[in-house]
């Protein structure tokens, strides 16, 4: 994702593109549609950016593990670990912190999607080659 330019400020500027793009998308869980898009607003950077994932988006999602499952999503292998159904905001905010520090050794955080089968959201990660999350 990349920012526009403000016309206000003539700066690269997420706060106005994302705000008037939160109409055009909901998870279906207030909590996590306010996570998201406070994500969105503070963020500075572009890799600090979060967004809800349509899970119709990811290919060969297979699970993995307990509460863990892969999924190709634009030509890239993901994790997804599940959350338990929007309550674990605070465990996002957490990996969100930990992965937007300076220099953070962790794994990236790329959004949220939810199963429409079992209706369980997930956090969206970056694929771990040697290990697990």
């Amino acid at each position: 994702m990349s920012s526009p330019t403000c016309p206000e400020c003539n700066q690269g500027c997420n706060s106005k593109h994302f705000q008037n793009d939160f109409n055009n998308w909901t998870s279906g869980n207030d909590k996590i549609d306010k996570f998201i898009q406070e994500a969105l607003l503070n963020a500075n950077h572009n890799w600090e950016l979060i967004e809800w994932i349509p899970y119709d988006r990811f290919k060969d999602v297979k699970q993995v593990g307990r509460g863990g499952f892969v999924g190709e999503l634009d030509q890239l292998r993901n994790e997804m670990l599940k959350i338990n159904n929007g309550k674990d905001i605070k465990k996002m905010k957490i990996h969100l912190k930990t992965w937007t520090e300076k220099y953070a050794p962790s794994i990236q955080f790329y959004g949220i999607t939810q199963d429409p089968e079992t209706h369980s959201y997930m956090m969206v990660l970056q694929y771990a080659t040697d290990g697990n999350i």
